[in-house]
């Protein structure tokens, strides 16, 4: 195809070019966080993605409403804390503080949760802030059991006990 002919050439694009930081590291160590509730708020925690993070991590802050909530966290911490909170709906996420101050400071998943008001309105140390890792024992272990019915059925049941509660899910099947 010749298209010399044509009278006026479409004028061509101005391009720039920008050089952005290279933050692959800092943006790998941005972590995805999760709640569990609890009568007193909710357990924060969130999987540490690499020991290489300490080469670009300074700190973490954690954000409830767009506020900070207590003091920064260094990624060398425990990384499931109690928060205590008010009643109400709230919106929490972790900000990575860079160490090098001209990197971007990143954010990581947004979790947005309702805290229930409790049933005796009498203590008002709910709405403290306390930072402390949870022990190993605290943290429930869950029983699974799997029963074959048949040469092509099962039945697998999964529980936990945990605060004196007893949580049973049952699934049965045919494969």
């Amino acid at each position: 195809i010749h298209l010399d002919h044509f009278p006026n050439r479409r004028p061509e694009p101005k391009r720039t070019v920008e050089s952005l930081p290279i933050t692959t590291g800092l943006r790998n160590a941005v972590p995805t966080i999760s709640f569990e509730q609890n009568s007193d708020g909710i357990i924060l925690s969130w999987t540490k993605k690499s020991p290489a993070i300490l080469d670009f991590v300074e700190n973490y802050r954690i954000m409830i409403d767009g506020e900070q909530y207590g003091e920064v966290i260094s990624p060398e911490d425990e990384s499931k804390l109690q928060l205590n909170l008010s009643p109400g709906e709230h919106e929490c996420y972790l900000l990575v503080l860079p160490k090098d101050k001209d990197q971007e400071v990143y954010q990581s998943n947004i979790l947005k949760f309702d805290i229930p008001s409790p049933v005796d309105n009498t203590s008002e140390e709910n709405n403290t802030i306390i930072h402390k890792p949870l022990e190993q024992e605290d943290i429930p272990i869950p029983n699974l059991i799997i029963q074959i019915i048949k040469q092509s059925s099962i039945r697998a049941t999964w529980s936990f006990n945990s605060y004196f509660v007893l949580v049973t899910t049952a699934l049965q099947t045919d494969l």
